[in-house]
């Protein structure tokens, strides 16, 4: 039975947690995919599997999995189900949720009984009609991009061909990375920190935490800041000579990298270089340097990459540049960063992107240079191997 009360809909993380890194579920409140920065709609296509990903803080149990039809398709269906993580994509099928109507427009959902441990998920749709629903746009790049040279957008989900019907598991392959403002928005509703006990459900704290804030990161792809939103493609940032300037980096799991990249949109003067390197992160600020990898000409325009090989343990890092020339680099819309480095002043209504420090050209200097003050920064990427 259900015993649904205000002590359960309240329940706080017990006071020793120490790994949880987002909020807890809570009952009643629906939860989006991760990617989403904000809402916008999507014309599902025919025999077409998506998959979003989703964190799970903490244990939860899930109640339900629903979808919100804004333009039905007559005699339309939409199955819908959870996967588990495989390693930054969707693995094995967790539950096949069922089908509901996707003919009229209606905010539809299927009940779940699925217990759900901490770390990453993917909320799947599949139909066999054309109704629009409920989506995600823009999308934060928690997943990556191809290229180093992407324009910028990034990917809310995943998505692979399937002729309708019963879910798949595991979810087929290879996948395609779903563009801009093409991400359905499935949600769940769950309730973090549940037991089954005999009497029925109760509120607990013995329960797991999880402590991954973003997905693995998958061979072959390239990441910037996960914290940056890949929104406008326009976006661009022109260096000042001498200037060392840091972008954050996370990673949540051991991991190595092969190249490091940024993006030039517009060439420097003809012999112009930028050098690239990685910091470790010190109390919010860069502190020892881990790599300096080195220099690529900014004298022309694309992608400007150096072969490395660098495991980084799990932790922010930061990203840097310093050139002796003015290129334009590709950067982050300014309007679409997270506040994660927080503000100069209580007044402060700059969304900044990283850290910047007067430095003269060449060799990058360990520790990093005293003094940065918040400011825009370029894109740098790392590709995983």
């Amino acid at each position: 039975m259900w015993r649904t009360t205000k002590k359960l809909a309240l329940r706080q993380v017990p006071s020793s947690e120490t790994g949880a890194v987002r909020t807890p579920l809570r009952g009643g409140l629906w939860t989006a995919p991760a990617t989403e920065y904000q809402a916008g709609t999507l014309a599902l296509a025919i025999n077409t599997l998506y998959a979003m990903p989703l964190y799970v803080p903490v244990t939860a149990f899930c109640q339900a999995i629903g979808i919100s039809v804004t333009t039905g398709a007559a005699g339309s269906n939409i199955r819908m189900g959870v996967y588990a993580d495989s390693g930054g994509l969707p693995g094995d099928l967790i539950v096949d949720a069922g089908v509901v109507s996707g003919a009229t427009i209606s905010e539809v959902a299927l009940a779940l009984t699925n217990w759900l441990r901490p770390g990453w998920y993917w909320l799947a749709v599949l139909t066999n009609g054309t109704p629009t629903v409920r989506g995600v746009a823009p999308g934060i790049s928690l997943l990556g991009h191809s290229m180093t040279t992407d324009s910028g957008v990034g990917s809310p989900g995943v998505y692979v061909a399937r002729a309708y019907g019963a879910l798949p598991t595991p979810f087929p392959t290879p996948v395609s990375y779903l563009g801009a403002n093409s991400g359905p928005r499935p949600m769940l509703l769950a309730l973090s920190g549940m037991e089954d006990v005999s009497d029925g459900w109760r509120a607990t704290q013995d329960v797991e935490e999880g402590e991954l804030l973003i997905p693995p990161h998958i061979s072959g792809r390239y990441y910037g800041s996960s914290f940056m939103v890949d929104a406008f493609s326009a976006r661009v940032i022109t260096l000042v000579v001498d200037t060392l300037y840091a972008m954050p980096f996370l990673t949540d799991e051991t991991r190595a990298f092969d190249r490091i990249s940024i993006q030039v949109t517009t060439a420097g003067a003809a012999g112009k270089l930028a050098r690239l390197g990685i910091y470790s992160d010190s109390g919010g600020l860069p502190g020892a340097l881990v790599l300096d990898a080195g220099t690529v000409s900014v004298a022309s325009i694309g992608g400007k990459e150096i072969n490395i090989n660098q495991t980084l343990t799990p932790g922010w890092y930061w990203l840097v540049c310093l050139s002796n020339g003015t290129p334009i680099l590709r950067s982050y819309e300014v309007g679409t960063q997270l506040g994660w480095l927080g503000f100069d002043t209580g007044t402060d209504v700059t969304y900044h992107g990283g850290m910047t420090v007067a430095q003269a050209y060449g060799a990058l200097p360990d520790p990093f240079t005293p003094g940065a003050a918040l400011g825009a920064v370029h894109r740098g990427m790392l590709r995983a191997t």
